[in-house]
C-alpha cells in the first residue's frame, strides 16, 4: 500500500493543513481537530483504498485506518508540518478552544472502549 500517497489524499480531502488545528492517532484512528468539518469530504475519504470509515465524534474527525494507522500518519503529520510526528501536534499559533467536559468525558470513553468494540464483533459474530 502506498501509505505517503494515502497520506496526501486525507490530508486533502480535510481541508488541508490550514484546516487542522490537532492531528495523532490512536491503534486504529486518525484523529484530528479541526476548523471547520463543512470543509472535509467525508465521503471521499471514506471511498479512499486503505480507509475503513470516517467517524465524527465528541468533536473529533476520525479516520478509521486499521493496524496500519501509524504508517499513514508519519508522512501525513511530515506534510502538513506537524512538527516531530508526536502523538499531538498543533499547526497553528492560535489557542485551540476548550472541549466541554462532557466532550471530553464522551471523548475518553470512547478512545477506550472503541478498540474492544472490533473484537467483540469478531467474537460475536
Amino acid at each position: 500500500m502506498d501509505y505517503e500517497g494515502l497520506a496526501k489524499e486525507i490530508l486533502t480531502d480535510v481541508g488541508g493543513k490550514e484546516n487542522i488545528n490537532t492531528a495523532w492517532h490512536c491503534a486504529t484512528r486518525l484523529r484530528f481537530k479541526l476548523k471547520d468539518e463543512a470543509k472535509a469530504q467525508t465521503e471521499k475519504i471514506e471511498n479512499l483504498d486503505g480507509v475503513v470509515t470516517v467517524v465524527q465524534s465528541a468533536g473529533q474527525y476520525q479516520v478509521v485506518i486499521g493496524n496500519s494507522v501509524a504508517n499513514v500518519f508519519e508522512p501525513l503529520s511530515k506534510l502538513a508540518g506537524l512538527g516531530n510526528g508526536g502523538e499531538s501536534a498543533t499547526t497553528t499559533d492560535e489557542p485551540v478552544e476548550k472541549d466541554s467536559l462532557i466532550n471530553r468525558f464522551i471523548g475518553f470513553i470512547s478512545s477506550v472502549f472503541t478498540p474492544f468494540l472490533g473484537r467483540w464483533r469478531e467474537l460475536v459474530c
